[in-house]
């Protein structure tokens, strides 16, 4: 197929924040934990139901977290409405009938007990990932003998996560970067680092079309 096909689409469709979020990274990438997402929406549909007029207000926010569903770029939307719900649970919980009959002080420990509840199950998640650098030393050095010995005027071939850093430690043009992908380039860049016929695979470094 030629780049502007069908074919060339489904390479941007193997990068994994436009995958679409699934309910199991909601849970422990959002929250933390699958039951600290369920008291969040709680919570929303609590604050939504007494203060029906603040729907105006987050009907944006929310168009734009129901797009994590879509691609995974947008969990970023998904957090504040996150971290709102599950606060104006506490606060309702706080307010309740309930805590108000019993003694004060026992309600204020209550209170307590369940935001170290939260904290516990959000802060768990986070205390137990590592999410370790993408760019190693051996990859700057690298970069920086690619600099040191590559022609002023040469491209550096690389996928388009690690372009803008080819740049700035070789001092030369990526052929593709942040900034300018797209689905014909990435398929165009992607072809030679895929293909297993040699012949085909130096064609488009050459700057030849690979068909």
């Amino acid at each position: 197929k030629a780049p502007g096909s069908a074919l060339s689409g489904a390479a941007g469709q193997s990068i994994s924040e436009l995958q679409p979020a699934s309910w199991s990274l909601l849970a422990k990438g959002v929250a933390g934990h699958g039951a600290l997402l369920v008291l969040s929406i709680l919570g929303l549909g609590l604050l939504v139901r007494r203060h029906y007029r603040i729907i105006s207000m987050l009907l944006f926010p929310i168009l734009l977290a129901l797009l994590s569903f879509m691609a995974q770029r947008f969990l970023i939307y998904l957090i504040p409405l996150y971290a709102l719900g599950l606060a104006y649970l506490l606060h309702w919980i706080a307010g309740s009938k309930l805590l108000s009959r019993i003694n004060p002080g026992a309600g204020r420990l209550i209170m307590v007990l369940l935001c170290v509840a939260v904290l516990g199950l959000s802060g768990k998640r986070a205390l137990v990932t590592t999410i370790n650098p993408k760019i190693t030393p051996r990859d700057v050095d690298l970069a920086l003998a690619i600099g040191k010995h590559a022609p002023k005027d040469a491209v550096i071939w690389t996928w388009w996560d690690l372009g803008y850093f080819m740049q700035f430690h070789t001092g030369r043009r990526a052929i593709i970067h942040g900034g300018n992908q797209n689905s014909d380039l990435i398929f165009i860049t992607a072809f030679p680092l895929t293909v297993r016929d040699p012949v085909l695979a130096v064609r488009p470094l050459q700057g030849k079309q690979p068909f």
